[in-house]
């Protein structure tokens, strides 16, 4: 890969952030669906792009509500910043890298980021504390996936710069993904193209 292009990518991984602040981070907690809490056990089969609970449960974990859905909204749910999380260990392991310039991670209420790059490419692992049925309400394009024993969750939305697809799964510790998009910081020129870029990388980081 040229200098040049290799520079490119660690330009997208410096700007991203600021793509997902303003594209898929501005989702209105209005929109949020209403769920019970701790005393909801009885759950429905879990709806596609759900992990599993812990086994044991872990301190923070969200619990599954009856629609098969993670409840974010309880008081002692705590989102996790993807930089804590498992998954940012096996990018590593998997040739990913913190950039060197530009926001490494964000810690807020709403979402936490955490960036990555390869040596090919550039990617922003999100953590929200939403539901799949939290982002329908707030009008998203959504569809699921198949990919390996648990299917990926795509959202698509308009971005401040352009078109913005995050793949990722609902986990005890939030909606869990990676975001890739188009317009100014991107080399996708369509979202087709940045909703494969987002399935490509994160499925091995997710694994199955």
């Amino acid at each position: 890969m040229s200098p040049t292009r290799r520079m490119g990518r660690v330009t997208v991984a410096a700007c991203i952030a600021v793509i997902g602040v303003a594209g898929l981070g501005a989702c209105s907690a209005s929109g949020a669906t209403e769920r019970g809490g701790a005393g909801e056990e009885k759950t429905a089969a879990r709806p596609p792009g759900v992990l599993p609970p812990n086994d044991p449960p872990q301190p923070g974990d969200a619990r599954l509500g009856p629609d098969g859905h993670y409840d974010y909204s309880a008081p002692d749910f705590v989102l996790k910043n993807p930089c804590d999380t498992e998954y940012f260990d096996r990018a590593l392991e998997l040739g990913w890298k913190v950039p060197e310039i530009g926001t490494k991670r964000r810690d807020q209420a709403d979402e936490m980021y955490c960036g990555i790059i390869s040596n090919t490419e550039a990617l922003a692992l999100f953590a929200f504390p939403r539901s799949l049925k939290d982002f329908e309400a707030s009008n998203y394009e959504i569809k699921t996936i198949k990919s390996g024993e648990t299917p990926l969750v795509l959202l698509k939305r308009p971005t401040m710069f352009g078109e913005g697809c995050f793949a990722g799964i609902e986990t005890p510790r939030g909606m869990i993904g990676g975001l890739t998009a188009t317009g100014a910081f991107s080399d996708h020129t369509t979202i087709d193209e940045a909703c494969d870029g987002a399935v490509h990388s994160i499925i091995p980081i997710l694994g199955d």
